[in-house]
């Protein structure tokens, strides 16, 4: 078995995702710090463990961070993109409801 050291640590500033659930099991939060850039060093991942309870909710799942977490509402990107552009990806969190914009239902940032 061959360890690769990489260049990202637990315990060092770096960019993060996250996928949380709370406790009804219909709602949802993304989370995403961005790092490794001039505005934003990123965070430590017991720091952003600590931030994500804190918002009450049940379970929370580590994702890819860095320039593969991209959020996108509406066609719009969300967060900075490193490197200038998106990274081309195959996966991908997809949100939806049964109710359009006209219906009650508003996109929220």
């Amino acid at each position: 078995l061959r360890i690769r050291k990489w260049d990202w640590e637990p315990d060092t500033p770096e960019p993060r995702t996250a996928i949380c659930q709370y406790e009804d099991d219909l709602h949802y939060l993304i989370c995403l710090a961005e790092g490794r850039s001039k505005v934003s060093v990123g965070v430590k991942m017991q720091t952003f463990a600590n931030e994500i309870a804190a918002k009450g909710v049940k379970t929370a799942y580590n994702l890819d961070g860095g320039q593969t977490g991209t959020i996108v509402i509406g066609n719009r990107v969300k967060n900075r993109i490193g490197w200038g552009r998106e990274r081309a990806q195959g996966d991908v969190l997809y949100f939806a409801t049964a109710k359009g914009v006209d219906e009650g239902v508003d996109e929220q940032e």
